[in-house]
């Protein structure tokens, strides 16, 4: 397998989620990065997208045939070839996410750690494969997301430091789950891929997302100006879609919606 579909498997472009979650606690509870810390960021780009993605892509390898969006930044279409080096490279992924929890002794870091690595596989990998089990599968994508941020805790306070309003948060995260599905509807429809959307329709799937949305940005009580400009974004996207369920349409506005996370998630972090 060479290197550039090394990289594709990996979708570079969520590097950078993972290290923007983790440092969020260090910037509300004013933590000194360290070393150790700096390794477990740098471990959370290539390693775990590597993870996450590359069980994902040996398990959909049908579906992604299928879908025109792959080959490209989206992941790359797998062969059977593929199978074995996609599975060493991500069991050495990790191993590698376990070093730094193995060196800082710490029981919430390590179990964070151990159960970011399990949802990673769980999400694609049978039995359980999380991902046909909607809305399993939003609820693990955000407690993956719940896990990094404990990550972060762990060099601070710890779990008590989790902000009430992180909660309201992590329905966020399953908001946004939700809505992408409805980019890889005709695909996961033609390979019997079990989603929201294929499950409830892509109307309704964006129904829940502006749902969540909506809640968030009423009732959470979050002051915060990039979060309520990035749920009110969310709201607006989800009635665009429901207007006009089209797949095309989805998946522009998800790299739109993607993009409006990193700059704002970056705008937080410097508190502009």
């Amino acid at each position: 397998m060479d290197f550039l579909k090394t990289i594709r498997i990996s979708r570079p472009m969520g590097y950078i989620i993972g290290p923007i979650i983790f440092l969020v606690p260090a910037f509300l509870y004013n933590i000194e990065l360290s070393m150790i810390m700096l390794v477990q960021i740098a471990l959370l780009t290539f390693p775990l997208c590597f993870l996450l993605f590359g069980i994902n892509d040996i398990h959909d390898i049908s579906a992604d045939r299928q879908n025109p969006r792959k080959g490209g930044i989206d992941g790359a279409v797998l062969g059977k070839k593929d199978i074995k080096p996609v599975l060493r490279i991500s069991a050495l992924c990790a191993v590698l996410m376990f070093i730094p929890a193995m060196i800082r002794p710490n029981v919430l870091n390590l179990t964070a750690t151990s159960l970011i690595i399990f949802l990673a596989y769980a999400y694609s990998a049978p039995p359980l494969r999380l991902k046909e089990k909607p809305p399993l599968d939003s609820f693990s994508n955000a407690l993956i997301i719940y896990f990094i941020f404990l990550l972060g805790l762990s060099y601070g306070p710890g779990i008590a430091g989790f902000p009430g309003g992180g909660y309201y948060l992590l329905f966020g995260v399953m908001g946004i789950h939700i809505f992408s599905t409805v980019m890889d509807y005709t695909p996961d429809i033609r390979s019997n891929v079990i989603t929201f959307s294929t499950v409830f329709g892509k109307r309704l799937a964006a129904l829940m997302s502006l749902l969540i949305a909506g809640f968030i940005l009423l009732f959470s009580g979050i002051q915060s100006w990039q979060i309520n400009v990035f749920a009110a974004f969310l709201c607006l996207i989800s009635m665009v879609i429901m207007i006009k369920p089209d797949e095309g349409l989805a998946a522009k506005i998800f790299r739109i919606t993607y993009a409006l996370f990193i700059v704002l998630g970056i705008l937080y972090l410097l508190q502009l």
